[in-house]
């Protein structure tokens, strides 16, 4: 894998993070 693939799965993971943070805070609120 190259060092450009890595780092867009790396941002991909980062992102799908996020997005599980605000959709948990969403349904605690």
């Amino acid at each position: 894998m190259s060092e450009s693939r890595l780092s867009e799965y790396l941002d991909h993971i980062q992102q799908a993070a996020t997005d599980a943070c605000g959709f948990v805070e969403g349904l605690v609120s």
